[in-house]
């Protein structure tokens, strides 16, 4: 069997296409979540990407603690370490968020849902929708609904900003 071998070109062109394409992959997983939560729910698609954006940074496996009024994040770089901590963090009582969306463990436990399923950006997308979906029904589409995703007045202004630089995108 004869192999060819590639010219530089073609394999920079190769490994261009393959690279493009990965980044495109995962680019489309988190926008097909929100696509499909939004629709699910009725909640803009927007609003649901600048909470996440607010939340978590768009990070999949980002945790934040709630200590006594104080909070401390971490943006996990792997779901197995991830996983072990908010394990952790359960079995010691904490209170704390998990994921893009940042959902809390009270609402976690609401839903009858475990912390670490929700580390997959498609459930803690469409959890977040059903919850705002919640907060609207309840208040209204206005700015109201959209802090008490977070329990903090100052948190709409925040989102608000988010919406302005996802929609000059």
């Amino acid at each position: 069997m004869e192999i060819k071998r590639i010219s530089g070109r073609v394999w920079l062109e190769v490994v261009t296409v393959f690279l493009l394409f990965s980044t495109i992959s995962t680019a489309d997983q988190f926008e097909r979540c929100f696509l499909v939560s939004s629709k699910k729910y009725g909640v803009n698609i927007h609003l649901l990407k600048a909470i996440a954006e607010v939340e978590s940074g768009m990070q999949p496996y980002a945790v934040n603690v709630n200590l006594k009024g104080k909070n401390r994040s971490f943006f996990i770089k792997n779901r197995k370490v991830a996983s072990e901590f908010i394990t952790y963090l359960e079995k010691k009582g904490y209170n704390f968020d998990v994921g893009i969306s940042q959902i809390n463990i009270k609402n976690i436990r609401r839903f009858g849902l475990s912390p670490v399923e929700l580390l997959d950006p498609c459930k803690n997308i469409d959890l977040s929708a059903r919850i705002m979906r919640e907060l609207i029904d309840r208040h209204g589409m206005t700015w109201d609904a959209v802090w008490r995703y977070n329990g903090n007045k100052r948190y709409a202004k925040k989102v608000l900003k988010a919406l302005k630089e996802i929609r000059k995108k």
